[in-house]
């Protein structure tokens, strides 16, 4: 073979999930929601929790890295990016493992233990509420027309099948029916059409990675309660939007403490928490201070303020309760450079190329994976499709938490700290 040919191989990911808002109006139908649909946390070993933990601040690394680039309102798919990121790292050399595994933060833990993680979350996460759909896939596809063709180890397949739930299909890429095939098995999971535009007769493998998420408020908003408000952008101007109005969200956190040790919406971080279903998958918007900027605020959750908030572990500010809510509908669509990203965060070699001898490659690959994702919430509903391609070459008051500034949103599961989505709003036009 000879070593300095490089082989084309595309990794394609598809982190697909659709946050439906469709839920009961009544105190009554909000308690059926737990009391038909009991929430059972799902139980994960002492290293795959620590593996959960790590991939919170890897979320927040991946929003401030776009944030850095851009003004614009984004969303990100960081659980499908892990996983993207895992079976690569399973099919390379020990050495680009380490570095893929240091980029998501969790480079002191075995990769056993990253793959079992991966797996309980396939297994566990669409059971977890009744009323919500939620499903991940992956599949895997070897040109098998190539002149060079991938052979996969006894070991990765096993690991495929194990703990990222598939297995290795073997089609020519040279075939025009292997486009028909593989778009029709990405539509059978996600609806989308003709993703894959066509397939270079030298690439070496394909991987593709879906994931799907709806599920309903506890307790939904008012549609008639909806009406243009002010937004006031991050430049100082400001633009109208039509925005969301709850005077009661339901089972919801609140957050924040002033400069003088009481509520402040000056001085404070504010969040508030949305559960859907029975509670095990929620949303949770952060609001900045008014002298804090959005990228400061991702730097402050990633370094542990998320999970101050959504553990309330800080004990400071922390109310849980029914509150007022006003929020933004939000349609969201962005595209990024995934492995501008990830190289930046140390997986360097993702781009620059590196061998897999999971598949038998000892030639280096590498090359470029972007990522398009669109998110849209209103009062009824919100969906999210991303798709990432790449080429291989204190008071008893009622609170109200006014959202009328641009802030961080996730949607996330709350026994595993799974992030399903975590995104930045900054305006109706950016």
């Amino acid at each position: 073979m000879n070593m300095n040919k490089r082989i084309k191989t595309l990794f394609l990911l598809l982190p697909i999930f659709a946050a439906g808002l469709w839920g009961c109006a009544s105190d009554g139908d909000a308690d059926n929601h737990v009391d038909n649909n009991p929430y059972e946390p799902i139980e994960l070993e002492a290293e795959e929790f620590y593996v959960g933990e790590a991939m919170q601040p890897f979320a927040f690394d991946m929003l401030g890295e776009i944030c850095c680039q851009t003004e614009s309102s984004v969303v990100v798919s960081p659980l499908s990016a892990a996983i993207m990121v895992g079976m690569l790292a399973n099919a390379a050399d020990d050495d680009v493992c380490a570095e893929f595994l240091a980029a998501m933060g969790v480079s002191d833990v075995q990769k056993l233990w990253l793959n079992s993680y991966f797996g309980k979350l396939q297994q566990s996460l669409p059971g977890i509420d009744k009323e919500a759909m939620m499903r991940l896939d992956n599949g895997v596809w070897l040109n098998s027309g190539s002149g060079e063709p991938a052979r996969a180890t006894d070991g990765y397949v096993s690991i495929l099948y194990n703990d990222y739930m598939t297995d290795i299909k073997c089609i020519d890429f040279s075939e025009r029916s292997s486009v028909g095939k593989i778009n029709a098995w990405i539509f059978e999971r996600t609806g989308f059409d003709d993703v894959v535009k066509n397939i270079d007769r030298s690439m070496a493998a394909l991987w593709a990675s879906t994931l799907y998420f709806r599920g309903a408020w506890t307790k939904k908003f008012d549609r008639s309660a909806t009406k243009k408000s002010p937004f006031f952008l991050a430049d100082g101007s400001c633009e109208d939007v039509d925005m969301m109005h709850a005077d009661n969200v339901g089972a919801g956190y609140y957050s924040g403490i002033g400069a003088d040790g009481g509520m402040s919406t000056e001085d404070a971080i504010q969040s508030v928490t949305m559960p859907y279903g029975n509670g095990a998958y929620n949303f949770t918007a952060v609001l900045p201070a008014k002298n804090m900027s959005v990228r400061d605020l991702i730097r402050s959750l990633g370094a542990g303020g998320w999970y101050e908030i959504t553990t309330g572990s800080s004990g400071e500010g922390m109310r849980s309760g029914s509150f007022g809510l006003d929020i933004p509908r939000m349609e969201i669509t962005s595209d990024h450079d995934v492995s501008r990203i990830l190289s930046a965060m140390g997986a360097s070699s993702l781009a620059s190329g590196f061998v897999m001898p999971g598949l038998g490659l000892i030639s280096p690959v590498g090359g470029k994976v972007v990522q398009r994702t669109s998110i849209s919430v209103d009062e009824e509903g919100s969906e999210v499709k991303s798709v990432t391609a790449g080429g291989i070459d204190g008071a008893d008051r009622r609170c109200y938490v006014i959202f009328d500034r641009p802030f961080v949103y996730a949607v996330w599961e709350k026994s595993t700290g799974a992030i399903l989505a975590v995104g930045t709003y900054m305006g109706p036009n950016k």
